[in-house]
């Protein structure tokens, strides 16, 4: 099982999950990452990873490849619990200076903050792993077919989205590559500071480079096998929706009601 894993990356495994139809795995994800943003204690938090642990389980992707996909977002996670634990006002202060300060209400947002980013990268993570980029570029498509009468690009913009999750993981097996290149040249990558932003630039640029040179060859690839866009398309693909789908959309269903339930109770 490959661990490195980031969100967008498929996981050619036999699972329940990777048979769902697309459209039942994207309207789920975006049902369940509303109910994450809606939590506001801890039983409703608790459900709900819960439900995403059992999602988890049943994708067969392995714990460390998740872990993989949170750690590429931990900074971005960082800084902003950071912000909102510093410059946020109300309850008791802890701690004060200038405009900085501990507050109670900052300490809740910021364990909220942290629990909708996990949740939600994890929850992503679990349809991509499960799900082809050229499979939610058709789910996608679907559900926009209503735009198409207000002549939305809707095929270009699912494609774009199809290729953008499928340079994901290519940039980053592509950087992971250059790193080792470079350290096995003698480049040291330990340094602080501005010295570390330099040392940056021997990744950078070859990275750049090899991105553009991708991004040419896939276009001359699609012009080439006859692409134009906004030109009326086949698929050979076609999405069949099961009882499975309609299982699994009865089960976010019954989560979300119990979550609309606790928390009204609460």
């Amino acid at each position: 099982m490959n661990n490195h894993v980031l969100l967008g990356s498929y996981v050619p495994v036999q699972s329940v999950l990777h048979h769902l139809d697309p459209r039942s795995k994207l309207l789920t994800c975006l049902i369940f990452v509303i109910d994450c943003f809606c939590v506001n204690n801890l039983i409703t938090g608790v459900i709900l990873a819960l439900a995403l642990l059992g999602a988890m389980m049943a994708s067969h992707v392995s714990p460390a490849a998740y872990w993989e996909g949170i750690r590429a977002f931990l900074w971005v996670i960082i800084i902003t619990v950071l912000c909102q634990l510093l410059f946020s006002s109300g309850g008791h202060v802890f701690w004060s200076a200038g405009p900085m300060a501990i507050t109670t209400d900052g300490l809740v947002n910021s364990v909220y903050i942290i629990y909708r980013f996990v949740m939600t990268i994890l929850a992503a993570t679990v349809l991509t792993a499960t799900t082809t980029a050229m499979q939610l570029s058709l789910a996608l498509t679907w559900f926009l077919q209503p735009l198409k009468k207000l002549h939305c690009p809707i095929d270009q913009f699912s494609l774009m989205m199809a290729i953008s999750l499928q340079f994901i993981p290519i940039l980053s097996a592509e950087y992971h590559r250059i790193l080792a290149a470079q350290i096995s040249r003698g480049a040291n990558f330990n340094g602080g500071g501005w010295r570390h932003l330099r040392q940056l630039m021997p990744l950078l640029v070859p990275l750049l480079v090899s991105t553009f040179n991708r991004a040419s060859d896939l276009a001359t690839a699609m012009e080439a096998r006859g692409y134009v866009p906004g030109a009326p398309r086949t698929s050979y693909r076609r999405l069949n929706w099961q009882r499975s789908d309609t299982f699994a959309m009865l089960l976010v269903v019954m989560v979300t009601v119990l979550v609309v339930v606790v928390q009204t109770i609460g």
